[in-house]
């Protein structure tokens, strides 16, 4: 702390001393400066500044999912540094829907701190059927897999071949299926490549009948 030069001075609560002196604890530090005019004081209260080393907190448990349905999770940290969560939000808690890692930045003057949290989503259940007919009743009229309420899917592929192995259909989505097209009834097989929020990439292959 320093006092303007060429008085006497008086710091509180160390005594006098110099034009300046050095602190190094919290609280509050005066100076009386004089000379044959008078005097003046003033004063400076201290506290000490923390980094900012705190952690993610989370309502309930860290999996996305209550038998079997998607649930939020909110994500929260009350403290008084500044926040800048990955979803770019800034306040002391976030409402999050999707499985996958979020990470909270918490910085003031002294530095910056990281924290994440990985969610996780409810393991689904993908199943393919082993046959399809496609003749407008409305009962297996599109080949597709079964998927369980509460699967996050992040990457999909299907692809049908006939006995030659010549492919006969792709699809991207789990919900858009083969309607069997212009192909004759009999024997098909498929590839599926699929990757769920929070798993590793599996695939499922199989035979199919196609009938009429």
């Amino acid at each position: 702390l320093k006092a303007p030069v060429g008085y006497t001075y008086a710091w509180q609560p160390s005594g006098s001393g110099n034009s300046y002196i050095t602190v190094r604890d919290d609280g509050h530090y005066s100076c009386t400066i004089s000379n044959r005019c008078g005097a003046s004081t003033a004063g400076i209260t201290l506290s000490h500044l923390e980094l900012p080393l705190v952690g993610v907190g989370i309502y309930g448990d860290s999996t996305l999912c209550k038998d079997e349905m998607l649930v939020p999770a909110i994500l929260y940290n009350h403290s008084a540094f500044s926040k800048l969560w990955s979803t770019n939000d800034t306040g002391s808690e976030i409402t999050v829907h999707l499985p996958g890692l979020y990470t909270l930045t918490t910085y003031n003057v002294c530095g910056t701190h990281e924290e994440s949290l990985y969610l996780h989503g409810c393991k689904g259940i993908m199943a393919f059927p082993n046959a399809f007919s496609p003749n407008g009743d409305g009962r297996n009229d599109v080949f597709r897999p079964i998927v369980q309420d509460g699967t996050f899917i992040e990457y999909y592929v299907m692809k049908i071949f006939n006995r030659w192995g010549q492919q006969v259909f792709i699809s991207f989505k789990a919900d858009y299926g083969w309607d069997g097209g212009q192909n004759e009834v009999g024997s098909y097989f498929y590839l599926c490549k699929f990757k769920e929020y929070g798993q590793g990439e599996q695939f499922i292959r199989g035979d199919l009948e196609l009938l009429k």
